[in-house]
């Protein structure tokens, strides 16, 4: 018996069509999640599309270059055409753009990913703000935003 489920939840996997996004994907579908992924080119959107389908998980594929501002935006409106609503973000995408993210503060950082999932923000006391500084910023290099 499986305890764990996301049956009739949505998950966003930008940057699923390979490495450590296309492994969350598959977990993501193995709980029941609807899936959509995002990758740079269309060869490895359909790619990945077809392994996720041949595992029976119901999913589409979008693509998206996660450094361009433009491409987000048509990714957002196709997914929330598609969609409807958002349950899971989860940025993966394999990018490091330390420039982007240099004196990002860990309450700025919530804010970027709440934004692009469209969710409330959460509540954070500047106390753990204060904690959570230094590790922000190495997750923030590490995917990107």
């Amino acid at each position: 018996m499986n305890d764990f489920s996301l049956q009739g939840m949505n998950a966003l996997v930008v940057g699923g069509t390979s490495g450590i996004g296309n492994a969350i994907a598959h977990g993501l579908a193995q709980a029941g999640a609807k899936i959509a992924i995002a990758g740079r080119g269309q060869p490895k959107v359909d790619d990945a599309l077809a392994k996720l389908k041949k595992d029976d998980a119901s999913a589409r594929g979008y693509v998206c270059d996660a450094t361009r501002p433009g491409t987000i935006d048509r990714l957002a409106e196709s997914y929330f055409k598609d969609y409807g609503a958002i349950d899971i973000l989860v940025p993966a995408q394999g990018i490091n753009n330390v420039m982007a993210t240099e004196g990002v503060t860990f309450p700025e950082a919530v804010e970027r990913l709440a934004g692009m999932a469209g969710l409330p923000l959460p509540v954070v006391s500047k106390e753990q703000a204060q904690r959570e500084e230094r590790r922000v910023q190495v997750r923030c290099n590490f995917a990107g935003v």
